[in-house]
């Protein structure tokens, strides 16, 4: 052999080692899926104490690192800005969900109900660092082409524009006049219409697992499975309707009761507290007619069943990534958005449309022709044993369960306080993604999450510190986080006098007002809520009403 094909040969085998090399660099990088449930109540997986059928999630729990002490945003799409970007909700244009048009918000900074530039999506950050990105289900963060997932660092999407949809077909809300009869879907760039016949849930796994099936096998992505399920409408497929007949008869204070007990048993909740009375406008279900408890416990039959289908469906797009080499190499994030959901316009004055258009009758509930909710006393049950639901700043409204499992992810139940902002952070820090001080010669705001990728490797070092504040303020209410304590005001967050004190340690509940005893504490964290009305621009309506047309009358 002669030199120069020796030099050949060694040069061949040098260039294949090279590539192995990165190859093999390149399978080190992690995926991540994230999955997000709509509107899921804290006891409902059973992992937190419910008894719905949820192995796939469970098993999720079961291999990783399970969080009892998460929360979110009050409703969807402020907290799906904070989610996607790791900025306070007004910094990323949704200080309101409700449409600000012809309101006293419209225009003003912080309630664009638009996906700000002002912030910076992290998935483009990904899709910068070679990671192929994919969304699929409901988006609800504004109906601008900017604001699109396409244009916010997806490579492919199918996403559902508005807040909710019939699960089975395009029919809208039609709740106001900006609220059309038919619901907006998109495609990348273009509209789309819906896959008539084909249930929600289904069709946004396929869109996932289509997405992964035609990737690369040293591809890494980052995939978002956005279901809308159990979000109202209560419509389970067929084969999932009855599966729950007769599981809720004896009643939503029951439920509640059960679901309390059980979390304690899983040292969810501390032991040695008691179950919070419930909220005084909710009925005794005994005061409530053999018709009316019937009617009742078909509407949580429904939820179940949906939840149910919902986590079969996990199993199926967990298969998928198992099937394509993919599932070994991926942390998968389990999450909910918000509180359970207490809203039901089909019995609220503006669903009058709905109401013309779907039939709730008993023989009919659950079909794509119906359009039932499950309300406040369901919602209740499904928080226990937290004070209120979604659209509160009230422990029910912001505490949601958590599961992230997969590579390289420790097995632990964590307690420790954890907030959606936070989770922007630890997604990149997990996939090795540095966030700039620029981004396409624009100044990004710095972070306001705080990564707990170390946590999920086994740390056991506190995430935040004690005298950190959390605040929120939303459409009328307004908290402010530190430590053990919650200062809540959901009255009039004008008034610094409304504000009650919490200790959420020894009363989840949030039922002791215990302000008067702790007036260096009140000071310090009304400090911090004036200054955060001025960073953020807080401004309030004269007319306090106004502030949120959804909130309960009592």
């Amino acid at each position: 052999m002669n030199r120069i094909m020796r030099i050949a040969i060694l040069l061949s085998i040098s260039l294949l080692f090279i590539s192995c090399r990165e190859n093999i660099k390149e399978k080190s990088t992690p995926n991540l899926l994230l999955i997000i449930a709509d509107d899921l109540g804290y006891t409902d997986l059973a992992c937190y104490g419910g008894e719905i059928n949820t192995p796939t999630i469970d098993s999720l729990a079961a291999t990783g690192m399970m969080f009892t002490n998460f929360h979110t945003g009050a409703m969807c799409a402020p907290s799906r800005s904070t989610l996607f970007t790791g900025q306070d909700h007004h910094l990323a244009g949704w200080g309101r969900q409700r449409d600000v048009r012809g309101t006293f918000y419209e225009g003003k900074w912080g309630y664009e109900n638009e996906l700000s530039d002002r912030v910076l999506a992290f998935p483009k950050l990904l899709q910068q660092n070679d990671y192929q990105t994919c969304f699929a289900g409901k988006w609800h963060l504004g109906k601008s082409q900017n604001s699109m997932p396409y244009n916010q660092g997806f490579n492919q999407s199918f996403a559902l524009v508005q807040g909710a949809a019939n699960h089975w077909n395009n029919i809208g809300l039609g709740l106001s006049k900006f609220d059309g009869t038919k619901s907006l879907y998109q495609r990348n760039e273009s509209k789309a219409d819906w896959p008539s016949g084909k249930y929600s849930t289904s069709v946004y796994t396929d869109e996932v697992l289509e997405f992964v099936s035609d990737l690369d096998s040293t591809d890494s992505f980052f995939a978002v499975a956005s279901y809308t399920a159990p979000h109202w409408p209560l419509q389970p497929p067929p084969t999932f309707k009855d599966k729950y007949k007769g599981k809720y008869d004896d009643g939503y204070l029951a439920l509640r009761e059960k679901r309390f007990q059980s979390a304690k048993t899983k040292e969810l909740i501390d032991g040695s507290i008691n179950l919070p009375e419930g909220l005084d406008h909710i009925k005794d279900w005994k005061e409530l007619s053999p018709e009316e408890q019937k009617i009742e416990a078909r509407k949580m039959e429904l939820y179940a069943a949906m939840l149910e289908h919902l986590d079969s469906d996990i199993n199926r797009l967990l298969n998928g990534l198992r099937q394509a080499g993919q599932l070994e190499n991926t942390i998968i994030v389990f999450m909910s958005d918000n509180g359970a959901d207490f809203l039901d316009f089909y019995n609220h004055p503006i669903g009058s449309f709905l109401r013309d258009t779907y039939n709730n009758d008993y023989e009919n509930m659950g079909d794509p022709s119906s359009f039932v909710s499950y309300g406040p006393q369901w919602a209740q049950a499904c928080m226990s044993p937290y004070s209120y639901y979604k659209g509160y700043l009230a422990e029910g409204g912001v505490r949601a369960p958590l599961i992230i499992s997969g590579k390289g992810i420790t097995k632990d139940l964590n307690k420790k306080y954890l907030h959606i902002q936070d989770l922007a952070p630890t997604i990149l820090d997990l996939l090795k993604t540095p966030y700039p001080e620029t981004f396409e010669n624009k100044d990004l705001p710095p972070l306001q999450g705080k990564s707990f990728a170390e946590a999920l490797k086994g740390s056991k070092n506190e995430i935040h510190e004690a005298s950190e504040f959390f605040i929120d303020d939303f459409q009328g209410m307004a908290s402010i986080v530190q430590g053990d304590f919650k200062l809540l005001n959901t009255d009039d967050p004008s008034d610094n006098d409304k504000f009650k004190l919490y200790n959420l340690k020894t009363d989840p509940g949030e039922k002791k007002n215990i302000r008067s005893n702790h007036r260096q504490q009140i000071r310090l964290m009304l400090e911090a809520w004036e200054a955060y009305k001025e960073e953020y621009r807080i401004i309030y309506p004269q007319n306090t009403k106004d502030l949120n047309p959804y909130k309960e009358k009592k």
